[in-house]
């Protein structure tokens, strides 16, 4: 037979517990992951996803959430949406475009100045071939802008301005 529990231990919510590494509590990373999966898709994430990064999170110390959302953001299912949304924009604009290939140099530049000014950093790669995929698939330079002005970075950075 087990005893009684004793009165002055107390029952520790495991979600709950700094997970060391500056990382936080498992309750802040779900909520964190949660709020991603809402921003990115417009929905919660499946149980498996959040599961999966969870455990990323936590059994991997160089893991950080700002990484998961990297991943979560530049996911094939991500890209895949902003294509459809990207298609579905240009259908109803009834705008042809032929992709374009040349002055790959060119968007380059355009898009490294887009980082630069808006959002003060250099490009990680992932984004600048985002972007660079974008344009070569017939979106314009004001487009990506836009893009850049809209995105959850460019408004935290410049939240006292908006």
């Amino acid at each position: 037979m087990f005893a009684a529990q004793p009165a002055q231990w107390n029952v520790v919510d495991e979600s709950q517990v700094d997970l060391g590494n500056g990382k936080g509590s498992l309750q802040a990373a779900r909520k964190a992951i949660i709020g991603y999966y809402n921003e990115f898709y417009q929905r919660d994430p499946s149980e498996v996803d959040l599961q999966n990064s969870l455990q990323m999170y936590e059994y991997h110390p160089e893991v950080s959430l700002e990484m998961i959302k990297a991943g979560i953001h530049n996911s094939a299912e991500y890209e895949k949406e902003q294509n459809e949304i990207a298609s579905v924009r240009l259908k109803k604009e009834n705008v042809e475009r032929q992709p374009v290939k040349d002055n790959r140099a060119e968007a380059e530049n355009v898009i490294i100045g887009y980082y630069h000014d808006l959002l003060g950093r250099e490009p990680d790669d992932a984004g600048l071939q985002y972007w660079l995929r974008c344009y070569q698939q017939g979106v314009s330079f004001d487009e990506i802008k836009e893009g850049f002005l809209s995105s959850q970075e460019y408004r935290d950075k410049n939240r006292s301005r908006l």
